[in-house]
């Protein structure tokens, strides 16, 4: 996908900042020390609103081959989700 020159004024790296740096260090501790599992980041994602968003960075910055395993396993557990209940 083709951005326009303006493309990057729009970007904001969160690193910019030393104070954003040190809260977004101080939240990845945090977690850590939680030991957060699998759904409970799945719940702070979306309680922030960046499901969709997350869902695009993963796909757009992982192998192209992970993502069609991905795809065919939900698609399989859909469609043995679909026969169980006929």
């Amino acid at each position: 996908m083709a951005h326009s020159k303006y493309y990057k004024t729009f970007i904001h790296d969160p690193f910019d900042a030393r104070h954003n740096k040190a809260r977004i260090n101080f939240i990845i501790q945090t977690l850590n020390g939680m030991n957060v599992d699998g759904d409970t980041m799945q719940y702070i994602i979306e309680q922030v609103g960046m499901n969709d968003q997350m869902l695009r960075q993963l796909i757009m910055n992982n192998p192209e081959s992970d993502v069609k395993d991905l795809l065919n396993e939900k698609i399989e557990l859909n469609n043995n989700s679909v026969i169980g209940r006929i």
